[in-house]
């Protein structure tokens, strides 16, 4: 009765209404297939590496990039789990849901050849149509030859440094070798009945010859400095083993004023990657400065943290913190005190902190600077974090 209710002009709409809707399913059909066909051409286009992975860590997708990169065709990774193609990668995702939106890593990566090179990694998560996590994207690239290339630069700034430093120890030295000749000259004249002379011209060789034999060994130390071998290192025992070698050197204080004291913060199992043997050079300096910037004597305060970078994605940093009780650092020095030869101190070299910072540079670190307004100043030692592992060697 029903069909038999509907007139001629009413089927027509219908089939009008049905034709239109078909034609709109056809055209969105259409406009997926062309945006799915511009995503795999905006995909296999790309240099770089793209793959995603679902939260059971298997990889989805796996673009011509990644395989000229990886050396692994699409085909031997797909649907099969991530630490076949990415051992080094598998270890650092996590899909607990509470990882940041971006994550930016860089690892030492072996293809499938057995090429060892260096990747830069963006990881973020694989969102679906409702929001959720499924799993993440990975973009990567291959950095080996940007990191061959500021090698390079970093070996023709210590070039031009070293001529630098060639120039200002040259004029370093003269002072020291003028008052050697002029006394040698004066020992010629005076005789042997003046003793208390030629004791004093004697004691000026011998203070002058120290003072040359320790800028040429401070220049050496800059200009030459011995490769660092890092390796996963607990920081903890570098730290106290420095410090209680530090006190033991102090001498007394002078009359009328305190000692120094040196008091260790969060020295606890805290791994890494560094050459032991010249952190604990670094420390130590660091812990001398603290100690000559209170002649009065005064509290140092060395911390020891373990902290996740902002600037470095996901990726954990070690500091080491040395802060004294003097009067600080002017703000018009501040940004000198690392360079070569300069110096506030009369019977220093100026090569101690330019020394410290370039050893710590070495370790793919940083070592800054502050003065907080409570007065003092605080030297910060900025390191790459390391998985535990060996502990050094003891000499």
């Amino acid at each position: 009765a029903l069909i038999t209710g509907i007139t001629g002009q009413d089927a027509s709409y219908l089939a009008e209404q049905l034709r239109r809707a078909g034609q709109e399913i056809d055209q969105k059909t259409l406009d997926i297939a062309e945006l799915r066909a511009l995503n795999d051409n905006i995909v296999r286009s790309l240099s770089s590496g793209l793959f995603t992975v679902d939260r059971g860590a298997r990889i989805l997708s796996f673009n011509e990039g990644a395989s000229r990169v990886t050396g692994w065709p699409a085909s031997d990774v797909l649907h099969k789990p991530l630490r076949g193609a990415f051992p080094e990668l598998a270890d650092l995702l996590t899909f607990d849901g509470a990882e940041p939106e971006l994550i930016r890593l860089e690892t030492t990566y072996t293809r499938r050849d057995n090429a060892r090179i260096i990747l830069q990694y963006a990881v973020s998560p694989l969102r679906g149509h409702d929001g959720g996590s499924y799993g993440k994207v990975v973009h990567f690239e291959d950095a080996t030859q940007m990191h061959a290339l500021e090698s390079a630069v970093k070996r023709h700034e210590r070039l031009a440094a070293v001529g630098e430093l060639a120039a200002a120890i040259a004029h370093e030295i003269r002072n020291p070798l003028a008052s050697i000749s002029g006394s040698v000259e004066m020992l010629g004249s005076v005789g042997p009945e003046a003793g208390e002379s030629r004791g004093r011209l004697l004691d000026i060789v011998v203070r002058e010859t120290e003072r040359l034999d320790k800028l040429i060994t401070d220049f050496l130390g800059y200009a030459r400095p011995r490769t660092p071998e890092p390796s996963p290192t607990d920081m903890g025992p570098v730290v106290r083993e420095t410090v209680e070698a530090f006190q033991k050197s102090l001498t007394s204080p002078p009359p009328g004023a305190d000692a120094v004291v040196v008091e260790v913060h969060g020295a606890g199992e805290i791994w890494a990657s560094v050459d032991g043997g010249q952190i604990r050079q670094v420390l130590w300096n660091l812990l001398r400065n603290a100690a000559v910037a209170m002649p009065e004597g005064g509290r140092i305060t060395v911390s020891l943290v373990r902290e996740r970078s902002p600037e470095e994605g996901r990726a954990d940093v070690v500091w080491v913190r040395v802060g004294d009780e003097g009067p600080g650092i002017s703000p018009a020095i501040r940004d000198r005190i690392f360079d070569p030869f300069y110096t506030t101190r009369k019977e220093g070299t100026g090569l101690g902190l330019a020394i410290c910072q370039r050893i710590v540079e070495d370790h793919d670190g940083n070592l800054s600077v502050a003065c907080p307004e409570e007065g003092g100043a605080v030297f910060s030692m900025r390191l790459r974090a390391a998985a535990p592992g060996a502990t050094e060697a003891v000499a």
